[in-house]
Formats: structure tokens, C-alpha cells, sequence
């Protein structure tokens, strides 16, 4: 690629390229006519162009595009697995969940009576499971966006398996939800 001096990783070794010209070039070209003198004035400035198109259009767009294209597909795995935990979620308690909500109450509104209270709410017909995001106790567990369809679905089990009446039967369905959350 004219001795194309910038790495763009494994992109690179995937294309080719031929360059057609017509006029102008004839005092470049060696001897042999089978390769060119690379600090002929025209040689150079082909290569300035053919670099600077690659590096500031080609390759930047490509990986806009992949970068895109990723985090599409990250996001439509992400939601199935939250849809198959919460089928399981369904299954094994027999209360279906039809959807997440994301709430966050100002902290300085907790007492320390509510700080004590779940941070995960099943409301309405609809069975949606509300996740107070600025509970004091899960906040922590959120700071970093990575990890926090994780901490959902941890909140989720472990606050549905807290509310069996015997201590081994919070036990069995905490860690049969927690499986659920490790399946992948």
C-alpha cells in the first residue's frame, strides 16, 4: 500500500488496492518498469494522497462502523439474556415479571428505616419489577454501568428468594435464580 506507515490493526491485511494512472508517471517508474523511485515528486505525492485518504477517511469510518455494529449486537444479547432470566424468574417462582423499571428516589430521602426496605418493588398487573437505582444499599453495586444488569438480576433473586417463609426454601430458590444468572 505504497509503504503505508500507520498500524490499523488486522483491518489492514484485509484489503487491496490498484492504482490506474494514465498521465504523469512515466518519469517514476525504474528502469525495469516494474516498480517506481520513491522520492520521484509525482511517486510522492500519489502516496501522500492514497495515506491520507486511507488514515483520515477509510479506516476511521470502518471503525465507527464496527464500533457501532458491536455494541448493537452487545445490546440485542444483553436483552435476550435478561428475557431469559426473567422466563426463568417466571418459571421457577410462578410470578412472570413482564418488564425492568429503573427508578432512582433522592437519597436524602431514605431514613434509616426505609434504607432497610427492598430496592426491588413488583407492581401492578403488568407484574413490572421496579429497581430503586439510589437505594443506599445497591448504589455502591452500581457505579459501574458494566455491571449493572448483573446487580439487577442479583437484586431481583435475591430479594424474590428473601421473601420464602423457611430459610431453606430462600436458600433453594435463590441459588436455582442465581444459576440462571451465571447460565451464560
Amino acid at each position: 500500500m505504497l509503504t503505508y506507515p500507520y498500524a490499523e490493526g488486522p483491518r489492514y491485511s484485509m484489503i487491496s488496492s490498484e492504482i490506474f494512472v494514465e498521465v504523469g508517471f512515466d518519469d517514476a517508474l525504474n528502469i525495469d518498469r516494474d516498480s517506481f523511485n520513491e522520492l520521484h515528486p509525482h511517486y510522492v505525492r500519489a502516496q501522500a494522497y492514497i495515506h491520507a485518504l486511507l488514515h483520515e477517511l477509510i479506516f476511521p469510518e470502518t471503525w465507527t462502523e464496527e464500533k457501532n455494529r458491536n455494541r448493537k449486537r452487545r445490546e440485542k444479547a444483553s436483552k435476550a439474556k435478561f428475557r431469559s432470566f426473567l422466563q426463568h424468574y417466571g418459571h421457577v417462582t410462578g410470578q412472570e415479571i413482564t418488564s425492568i423499571e429503573r427508578a432512582e428516589v433522592k437519597a436524602e430521602e431514605y431514613s434509616k428505616q426505609e434504607s432497610r426496605a427492598s430496592p426491588v418493588a413488583i407492581k401492578g398487573r403488568q407484574r413490572t419489577a421496579e429497581i430503586d437505582l439510589s437505594h443506599p444499599l445497591i448504589r455502591p453495586l452500581l457505579r459501574r454501568r458494566k455491571y449493572a444488569q448483573l446487580v439487577e438480576k442479583l437484586v431481583i433473586a435475591f430479594e424474590r428468594a428473601n421473601s420464602e417463609g423457611s430459610a431453606s426454601a430462600r436458600r433453594e430458590l435463590f441459588y436455582e435464580l442465581l444459576a440462571e444468572v451465571f447460565a451464560d
